[in-house]
């Protein structure tokens, strides 16, 4: 697979009406790029993915040298901006103290629900900082609200990461930042942003919450979240548990500077102080798919998806922050996608199974969604659902956590060492050169739209432009149409456009195209040179192309 160093440009076009469909490479179609006005930076954090450290990271780390595989670093250093830390509802459990230092001081892990076992922290917190050092991707922590056993481990997790090794010993007690260099780190790692618990409106991710208070009236399990609570332990003892408040007071004391959000949006109507809470977390899940008969409605459905999950999401960021206290609110989705992703493939001959969640189409899907949110102040970050899996087999799940069909990674069962890259992982990848420099206006003019019989019709051509950290002008522009190559006329003012231009194509040879052991590269990324006639670019069908101008 060919990699380019080129920086992009994405534009989406969003469209939940019937669009007017006119035949492919319609003159009238033109991409207008104002690079007279760059707006904002291109954020690492719009990249997150969600990392989950059971199983070794799910097969991402050589438990031997307790370091990610080389061909996964590679693959990985140019679509992750930001990694999320120990996972979701696996990772409610964990107490991170026990997952540092030599293996021998560690201690095997519950994970979330109870039903999904024991497993021991190979991938701890140190190596999860390792594996994001060598990618140079940033990092957020979700810290275990119920692996915590108070605010001061919040707190000591927070020198641990940030405080330098200087003796200083913000939180005093044990010298964090002195057992980090201990452990190999003297430096800070410098983690921004936290988010205290995950999901905690689930009834199955509250553990103690769930328990009666112990004196007075039962409070409300968000007011257990937000302020703390003694409750009735197992053995009918009052059992003292702080709340997201004293979290937070004590996280912040170690290190002022860091974005501390709650896994509750509700948060304000029960907080008594409402000026600790930074932020809240938003989870976006839509629903499956559902049943599929044929390849063509499968295509549709998911790339419609990412016109009608574009406009929901800062949809649901404003309603997070309606009734915020603070003008300087945050509102991080950590976690997006589509659940679950069961097989939907009726016709019992298309062999697609569980493949059909990482076709060519859900790419598409995601470079979307990516294109139309870019360039939206309101999202600050963005994080795909799942990274890595073992969507092959070749290593233990954990029960439903386990098989994450959509995965952006996983390993090859037959090669462990080697790692396999779905179409989500690529269409990030695209996305690369874009990461740091700063959105330029476009506008898509007479875009022709697609018909369909299994959704609504939708645009063709999805654009945005950057500027790059070296000062050109970039563009990526995903061509949705799975039959049609689509020809735009390239309007930037000031600029003679060359006869040709070096660009790269993300594509598979199908719409329903996916990569597997068998075929690892069937969609893949290669270089290739565009002719540019009378200022117009072809764009093949169903693909993501980055150009450089």
């Amino acid at each position: 697979m060919k990699k380019i160093l080129f920086a992009i440009v994405a534009v989406s076009a969003v469209a939940s009406f019937s669009q007017e469909v006119r035949p492919a490479g319609h003159p009238r179609t033109t991409i207008a790029i104002d690079t007279s006005r760059p707006g904002r930076e291109v954020s690492d954090y719009l990249f997150t993915v969600n990392h989950r450290f059971p199983r070794g990271g799910f097969g991402m780390l050589n438990e031997r040298t307790m370091k990610a595989f080389p061909d996964f670093v590679e693959k990985t250093r140019k679509a992750a901006g930001c990694v999320r830390w120990p996972g979701g509802t696996v990772a409610n459990l964990v107490n991170w103290k026990e997952t540092i230092g030599p293996l021998r001081e560690r201690k095997i892990q519950y994970l979330g629900n109870l039903q999904h076992g024991p497993d021991f922290p190979y991938y701890g917190i140190d190596e999860h900082m390792a594996y994001c050092e060598e990618i140079g991707a940033k990092c957020l922590i979700m810290v275990p609200f119920a692996g915590c056993k108070s605010a001061q481990d919040a707190a000591d997790l927070v020198e641990y990461l940030n405080a330098p090794n200087d003796g200083s010993n913000p939180g005093g007690g044990m010298d964090w930042a002195k057992v980090r260099a201990k452990n190999g780190h003297p430096k800070p790692y410098g983690v921004k942003y936290f988010e205290i618990g995950n999901e905690m409106h689930d009834r199955n991710q509250r553990y103690w919450m769930n328990r009666p208070s112990f004196t007075g009236p039962d409070k409300d399990f968000q007011a257990k979240y937000a302020n703390g609570d003694t409750v009735r332990g197992k053995d009918g003892q009052p059992e003292k548990h702080d709340g997201f408040a004293d979290f937070a007071r004590a996280m912040k004391k170690i290190d002022p500077s860091i974005i501390v959000c709650s896994s509750l949006k509700d948060i304000w109507d029960y907080l008594e102080d409402k000026s600790v809470c930074d932020g809240v977390i938003i989870h976006e899940y839509k629903a499956s798919l559902g049943k599929v008969s044929t390849k063509r409605e499968l295509y549709d459905k998911w790339v419609s998806r990412g016109d009608s999950m574009s406009i929901a999401f800062p949809k649901d960021i404003a309603k997070a922050l309606a009734n915020a206290p603070r003008k300087d609110t945050h509102a991080l989705i950590t976690e997006f996608g589509i659940m679950p992703c069961p097989p939907v493939w009726t016709d019992g001959k298309s062999g697609l199974t569980r493949d059909e969640s990482r076709i060519l189409g859900r790419g598409l899907q995601l470079a979307t969604i990516l294109a139309n949110l870019v360039p939206d102040p309101s999202v600050e970050m963005l994080t795909f659902q799942g990274f890595t899996a073992y969507v092959f087999g070749g290593g233990p799940g954990i029960g439903s956590a386990g098989p994450v069909f959509n995965a952006m990674y996983a390993p090859d069962p037959m090669d462990p060492k080697k790692t396999i890259c779905s179409s989500m992982a690529l269409a990030y990848e695209m996305f690369w050169p874009l990461r740091g420099g700063k959105v330029l206006p476009v506008a898509l003019t007479d875009n022709p739209g697609v018909s369909s019989e299994y959704v609504d019709s939708y645009k063709a051509l999805v654009a945005v432009a950057a500027r790059t950290k070296d000062g050109r002008t970039a563009l990526l522009v995903v061509n949705r149409d799975p039959e049609r190559s689509m020809t735009a006329k390239l309007a930037v003012p000031g600029m003679e456009l060359p006869a040709t231009v070096s660009a790269s194509v993300m594509n598979g040879p199908d719409i329903c195209s996916f990569n597997s052991p068998a075929h690892p590269e069937e969609i893949n990324i290669s270089t290739v040179e565009l002719p540019v006639k009378n200022g117009c670019v072809e764009f093949p069908a169903h693909s993501i192309v980055t150009l450089v101008l």
